[in-house]
């Protein structure tokens, strides 16, 4: 599902995102590998499956997510739901985000 956000997002006209992407710190250190970024921007793209839910994946995404904000990276997290029922929703969400956050880095 990684790899279908990935397609649907360059299909619509947005940049490739880059998959597996190591999120370091100002030393140099990974903090963090999401399944989706736009470096430039400062913006991971999170594809959230069915374990995603349960206490223990939960409660980690939720202190990764922090952990990027503090990184000063935005986390936008979608369901299989937002990929096959709402993918212009998703686009245009993705769209935005990523016009906003690049505006900020330049």
């Amino acid at each position: 599902m990684e790899t279908r956000l990935r397609v649907l997002l360059v299909l619509a006209g947005l940049p490739a995102p880059v998959p597996q992407f190591r999120v370091r710190d100002r030393s140099g250190a990974v903090r963090a590998r999401v399944d989706l970024a736009h470096p430039d921007a400062r913006l991971a793209l999170e594809y959230d499956g069915a374990h995603h839910f349960d206490a223990l994946h939960g409660r980690g995404d939720r202190r990764r997510d922090l952990l990027l904000d503090d990184l000063d990276w935005y986390t936008m997290r979608f369901v299989d739901a937002d990929l096959l029922a709402t993918p212009h929703e998703t686009v245009r969400r993705v769209r935005r985000r990523l016009v906003e956050r690049l505006s900020r880095a330049g």
